[in-house]
């Protein structure tokens, strides 16, 4: 028997079923490719990220532990040598050089290895970088710890200090601001970093383009690593203003990449 109109019109519509469900599994098994493609680029990433960190931390020890001692050592021996010959002004210069340089050579120390955020937390860490940078430079640093952060997995609370302390850095060198202002929010859904400082503004998109300015490059990395957003919004007039948000179970499941 011939086949009917009806019965090609079925036959024709079975075979558009079967091509749209063979479709859509090819599109879902890219999808899911992809997926995990992103998400075997960012444990690469954190994981060459922790082991800077991680050298970042011996060098800071080395410079504390074995410079450090070497040159307070020294300092005690031109201060006695001093002490002995006040006449002498090369060695009371001497002595202030060498006190200047242990300074310099904590601050160098702390900025590799933040102290605070080993022992204490993000929140202790973030104030303790903050109350440096207000009491050597002509700019007012605000901000209130928030609850809710101690709990953020330690090599994802260093991530976040990185980004905050380049933003920060950024600021004070470029953009001639008087007033930065550092909140975080936490919600069920998500962290929320802001940044906000009256300078100069510029060109966010523009700078992101051009190879010297690496800083702003690894701002998106170290949050693209957090599978997080980053927003800007720069002129002139108002300032720079960092929006960033981070999906909550990002930092607060170590495990959930």
């Amino acid at each position: 028997m011939p086949p009917t109109q009806t019965d090609l019109f079925y036959s024709f519509l079975a075979g558009l079923t079967v091509i749209a469900v063979l479709f859509s599994v090819f599109a879902l098994s890219i999808f899911y490719h992809l997926r995990e493609k992103r998400k075997q680029l960012r444990d690469k990433l954190f994981q060459d990220e922790c082991l800077i960190e991680a050298d970042k931390a011996r060098i800071a020890r080395d410079l504390h532990d074995d410079l450090g001692s070497l040159l307070t050592g020294l300092q005690f021996s031109f201060a006695a040598l001093a002490e002995k010959d006040r006449s002498n002004p090369l060695l009371v210069s001497s002595t202030e050089q060498i006190g200047a340089s242990i300074l310099r050579l904590r601050e160098i120390a702390l900025n590799l290895l933040p102290r605070e955020l080993e022992t204490e937390g993000l929140n202790a860490a973030i104030e303790s970088f903050v109350e440096r940078i207000n009491s050597v430079n002509r700019i007012q640093i605000n901000y209130l710890p928030v609850a809710g952060i101690q709990e953020i997995d330690k090599e994802k609370a260093m991530v976040l200090f990185r980004v905050i302390q380049e933003i920060i850095s950024n600021s004070i060198k470029h953009s001639k601001a008087s007033v930065i202002d550092v909140g975080i929010e936490v919600h069920h859904s998500h962290f929320i970093l802001e940044i906000r400082d009256d300078g100069t503004g510029f060109d966010y998109e523009r700078c992101l383009q051009q190879k010297y300015h690496s800083g702003l490059k690894n701002i998106q990395s170290r949050i693209g690593m957090l599978n997080g957003i980053i927003h800007v919004e720069s002129s002139a007039e108002n300032g720079t203003h960092y929006f960033i948000t981070i999906p909550y179970r990002q930092l607060f499941h170590a495990n959930n990449w």
